[in-house]
């Protein structure tokens, strides 16, 4: 069923961007500065479209980049920390435990 969805709206999806395109198809025209180009409209969106999401690619992964990089040295410091509380474990002397005599109260009384 979940195929079905993803399909459908991928179908959907397709659609609309086709209608967009046919909506746009329209020349403009860009100046430089120094010289003009007629190009339609289309692909200047879609050229400004994929422009930004290289950018948010990039910022998105050195982000994502520091993060890991934190992120092992954080592992690091607690595999030391859990290797130096096995070493106290190890080397600390085993407490015997021994139990009270039991009293009994009839004796607290006669003394």
């Amino acid at each position: 069923m979940k195929k079905q969805i993803y399909v459908i709206s991928g179908i959907v999806v397709t659609l609309i961007i086709a209608i967009f395109v046919l909506l746009n198809m329209e020349k403009v025209t860009i100046s430089f500065g120094f010289a003009e180009i007629q190009v339609p409209l289309i692909l200047i969106i879609l050229s400004c479209l994929l422009l930004g999401a290289l950018l948010l690619f990039l910022f998105s992964s050195t982000s994502t980049f520091k993060q890991n990089k934190e992120i092992k040295t954080y592992k690091k410091e607690v595999d030391s920390l859990n290797d130096k509380i096995k070493d106290i474990k190890k080397n600390q002397p085993k407490k015997v435990v021994t139990e009270k005599p039991k009293t009994n109260p009839e004796n607290k009384l006669k003394a």
